[in-house]
């Protein structure tokens, strides 16, 4: 299907809960043989080493001045051309179905559930996803902030089984009643949490539902093997779903009618950041140009594979979360598609010419990067780092220098619990929540255009 055929090996495709064909022409060792334009832009970080890592980045950002109060337009650059994009996603057939007013913390907040029948989920149902705005908010003025849940990936074999770490059938339904516990939740007050101070700020705020289980980043190739449908077959559409989800949040509608939002960042945590660097790539195809994204606890990036095939002294493996999926690599490769399989849409292959500020959030001690293993795998301890997650996360940081759009925040795990997933950890105050407030009002403030080129 397409003409791109280098593949990402073992798999991207290792996002964890809590927080997929060409003939693959075999990669060197990803993590001890980088891509020929992986070396760093200039030099490495100081020292290369896990500290280099934190906060990576000045944050002076480009085109931060303006001439006499004349409008700073950033423009838009799109990644190098792929067979598979842009995208076509589907905006005609998402209905409201439920809407309600709720009050919290006295301010008053529409909630609106929406349903999108163009793309059906892996088990049962439909596509959807929850509006969350303050009362006062219109379309054209507030900025919208977009959140892709985690959740893992998985597949179907040959015999219609599903593989995965995870209760596959809940991951895969239709999110009515997940979403409404989350709302239900709210109604007793804001916690100090990134999504809640977004709200009383006075953006809106859209979750759409990751339920082909996909890293929502499927765009629309056939679900292989998936004996949930009868015909037509059904197809992986996560990254369609999320896509058309914002589009509608952004315009307030399908028409596209009118100003958009005026600033969109999308954010993920686990399997949601994979989502988020597809969505921000996917939109970059189409000539959009999000506001930021934040990425929490997974970075796609080709020194996975280094990490799934790592082995301890005895011969066992180092890095028991990435190694468990490769059983099931090429099922998940086959199922989800490019964002999982080329290495072309990986970060180090876009980087150094990605216009759209990216945060990149992880602690040291997450499993899904190798952090709680007892030892280091071999490059990371020949660079100086002391986690192999700060290594793996250097794929990112090791690119990113003095007046680079772009960080890299590596943290100690707040909690034993709390080393995944951490973007809405009630314990983030002073951990990372500050220097995501301040990217986030850098990106704001460095462009005047809109994202969608309306």
């Amino acid at each position: 299907m397409l003409t791109n055929t280098n593949s990402l090996l073992p798999t991207l495709a290792m996002a964890v809960a809590v927080s997929a064909c060409g003939s693959a022409e075999p990669l060197p060792d990803a993590a001890a043989t980088p891509p020929d334009d992986a070396g760093p832009r200039d030099a490495a970080l100081p020292d290369s080493g896990a500290g280099a890592t934190e906060d990576a980045g000045t944050g002076a950002g480009a085109d931060a001045g303006t001439d006499g109060g004349a409008p700073n337009v950033c423009g838009r650059t799109a990644p190098a051309p792929h067979a598979s994009f842009p995208v076509t996603y589907d905006m005609s057939r998402i209905e409201l179905v439920e809407a309600r007013m709720l009050t919290i913390e006295g301010a008053s907040y529409r909630w609106s559930f929406y349903r999108n029948q163009a793309y059906r989920c892996g088990v049962e149902g439909y596509y959807s996803f929850v509006l969350l705005e303050p009362a006062e908010a219109t379309v054209g003025s507030a900025p919208l902030w977009a959140h892709l849940h985690g959740g893992a990936t998985g597949a179907y074999d040959e015999h219609g089984d599903y593989s995965c770490d995870c209760d596959s059938k809940q991951r895969a339904r239709d999110p009515a009643g997940s979403v409404a516990k989350w709302v239900e939740a709210e109604e007793t007050g804001f916690e100090e949490v990134l999504l809640h101070r977004r709200l009383r700020e006075g953006w809106r705020v859209v979750l759409p539902h990751g339920c082909d289980h996909d890293l929502h980043s499927g765009i629309g190739n056939v679900y292989p093997h998936n004996p949930n449908w009868d015909a037509p077959p059904d197809t992986v559409d996560g990254l369609l779903g999320a896509m058309a989800a914002i589009d509608y949040a952004a315009h307030g509608g399908p028409d596209g009618t009118g100003a958009s939002s005026p600033d969109i960042v999308v954010s993920g945590t686990s399997a949601g950041a994979a989502g988020a660097w597809s969505v921000t790539q996917a939109f970059r195809f189409a000539g959009v140009r999000l506001t930021a994204a934040v990425m929490d606890s997974y970075l796609l990036t080709t020194r996975l594979a280094r990490l799934a095939s790592a082995e301890d002294g005895e011969g066992q493996p180092l890095c028991r979360v990435p190694h468990r999926y490769f059983r099931i690599q090429g099922l998940i490769q086959d199922k989800i598609g490019p964002f999982v399989r080329d290495v072309e849409l990986s970060v180090e292959r876009n980087i150094d010419s990605l216009d759209v500020p990216l945060f990149d959030l992880t602690t040291d001690s997450d499993g899904q990067c190798c952090g709680d293993a007892d030892e280091l795998v071999a490059e990371a301890a020949a660079a100086g780092y002391d986690s192999n997650c700060a290594w793996l996360h250097g794929a990112l940081s090791e690119r990113i220098g003095p007046g680079s759009l772009h960080r890299v925040h590596v943290i100690p795990a707040m909690e034993p619990w709390r080393n995944h997933g951490i973007l809405d950890s009630v314990d983030a105050e002073g951990h990372f929540i500050p220097q995501i407030e301040a990217f986030v009002a850098e990106a704001v403030a460095r462009c005047d255009d809109r994202p969608f080129p309306d």
